[in-house]
C-alpha cells in the first residue's frame, strides 16, 4: 500500500531537493525541508510498523509546526488526541485516506461528500 507513496514521496523530495538553491533564494524553506524529511524518515523506516500509530505519528510530525499550527489551532495534536483514544480507527483512516492507492486523489470523496454539504 506504501509502495506508490514512496514512490511519488521519493519523486516530490528529489525534486525539491534537486531545486533547492532556487527555491531558498526565494522563499526560506528550510523548515519546509526538514519538516518532510523527519516525517519521510519516521514513518518509512524499515521498523515503523513496531511502532504505534499514535507514537509514530508524534514522531513524524515532531517538525511539523510551522506548517500545520497557528496561534489559534493545532491539527497534529488533534489528530495525536483522537489516536489516543480510537488508535485503530485514526490509523485506518490514515492510511486509507493519505496513503490510499489512488495516491491521494481526493475527487472521489469530494464526490461522496458533496450531497451532503448541499443539503
Amino acid at each position: 500500500m506504501f509502495i506508490g507513496l514512496r514512490a511519488h514521496s521519493a519523486t516530490l523530495i528529489q525534486r525539491f531537493e534537486d531545486n533547492f538553491e532556487l527555491i531558498s533564494k526565494t522563499n526560506d524553506a528550510i523548515f519546509k525541508r526538514r519538516a518532510v524529511r523527519c516525517f519521510q524518515d519516521t514513518w518509512f523506516k524499515p521498523d515503523s510498523g513496531d511502532i504505534s500509530f499514535t507514537d509514530r505519528f508524534k514522531a513524524a510530525a515532531k517538525k511539523r509546526s510551522v506548517l500545520l499550527d497557528s496561534g489559534q489551532v493545532s491539527p497534529a495534536n488533534g489528530i495525536v488526541k483522537m489516536a489516543e483514544a480510537e488508535p485503530e480507527e485514526v490509523e485506518h483512516l490514515f492510511v486509507d485516506a493519505l496513503f490510499a492507492e489512488d495516491q491521494g486523489n481526493l475527487q472521489p470523496c469530494q464526490d461522496l461528500y458533496a450531497p451532503i454539504g448541499s443539503g
